[in-house]
C-alpha cells in the first residue's frame, strides 16, 4: 500500500507562502485593472469584458464575509489566499514526482521529497510576476489554483486508476476547465497538457483488462473534445465551439460503445454548469449598476462581450 500524500506537509508550505504574502500585501488599490475589479466587486458591478463573472462574484463574497480591514485590501488578501492555496498544490505535485523519482522509504529519502517539494513551491509562489499578482486584486491566483487543482487531479487518477474512483478526478476535472472560463482564460491551457498526460500513462501503462483500457481511452477522448468545446465558448467563437462540439459527439459515441456514456453525460453537464456564472452578466447588466460596462443585458451584447 502506497503512503498518503503529505496533506499536512503541504499545508504547512500553504501557510509559509501565505504568511509572506502577508507580510507584503497591497493595503490598497493598486495600478491597472485592479480598481477596476475592487469597485465592480463592491456594487456587483460588471468590468471590462469579458466580464470576469466569476471573480466578481468570489470578491463581492469574500469581502463582505470578512469584517476588517479596507475593502481593497479584503479582495486583496483573497488573491494571496487562493495563490497560497495553489502553492500548497503545488507542493503535493512535486512531492509525488519526486517520490517516482527518488525511490526509497528510508528517512533521508523521506526528508529529501519534503524538501524539494516544499522549497519548488516556496521559490514558485515568490518569483516576481508570482508575487506581484498575489498580492492585488486581478484573476491570476483563483487562475493559479485552478490550474494546480486541476493537475493534482490528474495525478490523483493516476493513483486510484485501479479502483471506481479515478473517474471521479476527471470529472472534477471538467468542471474546474468550465469554471474557469468565467474567471480567466489562462487556465484552460492546462487542457492540452491533461490530454497529453493521460494518454501517455495510457500508453505506458495500458490497463490488462481489454474492456477497462477501451473505456480509459474513452474517457481521455471525451475530455479531449469537451476542452475545444470549451475553448470555444471562452473565446465566444462559434466555429471552434461548433468543431468542439461535433468532436465531442463524436468522442460521446466512442464512449458509448466502451460503457463510458454516463461518464460524457456527466463530464458536460458539470462542464456547463461551471460555465454558468455568465448568466449573471446577462440578469445583472438589465439593473444598470453604476459599473455596467458593454451592458451585456441582451444576448447580442453578451457575446460580444464574451468576444471581447
Amino acid at each position: 500500500m502506497t503512503n498518503p500524500p503529505p496533506y499536512r506537509a503541504a499545508l504547512v508550505a500553504a501557510l509559509v507562502v501565505l504568511t509572506g504574502y502577508l507580510l507584503t500585501l497591497a493595503p490598497s488599490v493598486t495600478f491597472w485593472d485592479a480598481g477596476e475589479f475592487i469597485a465592480s466587486m463592491k456594487i456587483l458591478g460588471i468590468p471590462h469584458p469579458p466580464g470576469t463573472p466569476l471573480f466578481i462574484i468570489l470578491g463581492h463574497v469574500w469581502g463582505h464575509a470578512i469584517p476588517f480591514g479596507e475593502f481593497a485590501w479584503r479582495t486583496n488578501l483573497m488573491s494571496a489566499v487562493f495563490s497560497a492555496g495553489a502553492a500548497g498544490v503545488w507542493f503535493l505535485i512535486v512531492h509525488e514526482v519526486l517520490t517516482r523519482a527518488l525511490l526509497g522509504d528510508d528517512p533521508f529519502v523521506r526528508r529529501l521529497r519534503l524538501l524539494g517539494a516544499g522549497a519548488a513551491s516556496v521559490l514558485a509562489a515568490f518569483g516576481f510576476t508570482n508575487w506581484q499578482n498575489s498580492n492585488e486584486t486581478e484573476v491570476y491566483a483563483v487562475a493559479s489554483f485552478i490550474i494546480a487543482s486541476v493537475s493534482w487531479l490528474c495525478l490523483r487518477w493516476r493513483a486510484t486508476r485501479s479502483s471506481a474512483r479515478s473517474p471521479r478526478a476527471l470529472i472534477l476535472v471538467a468542471y474546474l476547465l468550465g469554471v474557469s472560463i468565467a474567471n480567466h482564460l489562462l487556465a484552460l491551457l492546462a487542457g492540452p497538457a491533461v490530454i497529453a498526460f493521460l494518454a501517455a500513462h495510457l500508453l505506458a501503462d495500458p490497463a490488462p483488462d481489454p474492456a477497462a483500457r477501451r473505456r480509459e481511452w474513452a474517457q481521455a477522448a471525451v475530455l479531449g473534445g469537451l476542452w475545444l468545446l470549451l475553448l470555444g465558448v471562452g473565446l465566444g467563437n462559434t466555429t471552434i465551439a461548433a468543431v468542439g462540439g461535433l468532436l465531442f459527439l463524436g468522442c460521446a459515441a466512442f464512449a458509448a460503445t466502451a460503457g463510458a456514456l454516463p461518464f460524457s453525460v456527466l463530464a458536460l453537464a458539470v462542464a456547463l454548469v461551471g460555465v454558468t456564472p455568465y448568466l449573471f452578466l446577462f440578469l445583472r447588466s438589465p439593473q444598470n449598476p453604476f459599473i455596467n460596462e458593454a451592458a451585456p443585458g441582451t444576448c447580442d451584447a453578451l457575446l460580444a462581450v464574451i468576444r471581447r
